[in-house]
């Protein structure tokens, strides 16, 4: 009995809901039909009040019948009216509801518009970074290379000038090819085994090196220098009298693969190794001998008086004496250094050469050897180079 009882009050409640939810259509039903009248009943009215105008212009006699309509017509209205009053009075929640579903409606609309008009404006970008990436220029590409902050972008003008680049097309190996990737010439490479393309890839890097050492001296490689040098894109000066001193690239030597670049400070006027290990494969060559002095000589407001200051060795806070040892032996081993430079033995001269800063043996510019000289330097040479700076 329990079992059946149970049955009977689920099969009443499923009853009912379905009773619920079919009154939740017709009431929805008879808002919408109500919506429908009220703009029909609106277009009524419209047309009412046409001929309404017209019957006070002298047609009442011929418009009697139609006006009668329209009284009708309007009472109708009227009705109609207060029957939505009233269905919207005792069906607020519905209302709302379906107020809130065409606001929804709007909402989300709204949101696909703007994800379609992001997706357009993405899609632009894109197209537009693709673009800009295409039209990179290979002088740019290697500029922006992690360890050659310190060149410059030599203008497509002075490449193109055969006068600017005068001695170089026997200094460089398949120097027409690497010319012609510099400036963005299309190279047949079918013509080029793997390895020549590599090599042509290395010559044009040494190539456009030496092109820098040139454009650099120039007033408007001057230029881009200076603005460099007004950002410290060359770092400081790393001795501590100098204060923060901005330097300068520098080459010990014109030839390459000779010596790495190193810094100039103003200051002291001593030469350093950069201090950041990136540009320990970046030839001197690239910057030549004359450049940092020549730019100090352009612009002579940043030519700066020699720090009087210098180290002095103390022990527990007392200067070390003239006489004792410690200066004895360091006037010593100058003197020797002097004697054996002066003797100009092959020993020397060896230990010399082994001891210079030079290029590591990945260096790119070690695969473009210079024409007319040894890849070797000679050992009285790299000293004498040497000597100058120490």
């Amino acid at each position: 009995m329990q079992d059946h009882r149970q049955r009977q009050r689920k099969e009443n409640d499923n009853d009912n809901n379905i009773n619920r939810n079919g009154n939740h259509h017709q009431n929805v039903k008879a808002l919408f039909e109500s919506a429908r009248m009220r703009s029909q009943i609106t277009d009524d009215i419209e047309e009412l009040n046409v001929n309404t105008a017209e019957t006070r212009g002298g047609t009442k006699n011929r418009n009697a019948p139609r006006l009668k309509d329209m009284e009708d017509i309007s009472n109708r209205f009227d009705e109609i009216v207060g029957q939505v009053a009233e269905f919207e009075e005792e069906n607020v929640e519905l209302v709302e509801e379906l107020e809130g579903e065409g606001e929804e409606e709007e909402v989300e609309e709204e949101e696909e518009e703007e994800e379609e008009e992001v997706e357009g404006e993405e899609e632009a970008n894109s197209s537009e970074m693709t673009a800009s990436e295409d039209e990179t220029s290979w002088i740019s590409w290697f500029v922006n290379i992690r360890g050659n902050d310190f060149f410059c972008e030599v203008e497509e003008t002075f490449i193109q000038d055969d006068f600017n680049l005068t001695g170089l097309s026997s200094q460089v190996p398949y120097y027409d090819f690497a010319l012609d990737m510099i400036l963005d010439v299309d190279i047949p490479l079918d013509s080029l085994t793997d390895e020549q393309h590599e090599i042509v890839e290395t010559a044009a890097e040494v190539l456009y090196g030496l092109i820098h050492a040139r454009y650099i001296l120039s007033s408007p490689g001057m230029h881009k220098m200076y603005d460099k040098y007004q950002h410290v894109d060359f770092g400081r000066c790393p001795r501590s009298f100098c204060q923060g001193q901005p330097v300068l690239p520098v080459g010990l030597s014109d030839v390459t693969r000779e010596f790495s670049v190193e810094v100039f400070c103003p200051r002291c006027q001593e030469t350093y190794h950069p201090r950041s290990s990136k540009h320990a494969n970046l030839d001197g060559a690239y910057f030549g001998t004359t450049f940092c002095h020549l730019f100090l000589l352009t612009h002579p407001e940043l030519v700066v008086p020699k720090s009087p200051e210098t180290y002095i060795p103390r022990i527990f806070g007392f200067r070390i004496h003239e006489s004792s040892q410690y200066h004895k032996l360091r006037e010593l081993n100058q003197n020797k250094r002097k004697s054996s430079k002066g003797a100009g033995g092959g020993s020397s001269d060896s230990n010399n050469n082994s001891a210079a800063s030079k290029l590591p043996a990945n260096n790119p510019s070690s695969a473009a050897p210079s024409s007319g000289r040894s890849k070797q330097a000679e050992p009285g040479k790299a000293a004498s180079h040497k000597s100058q700076f120490s």
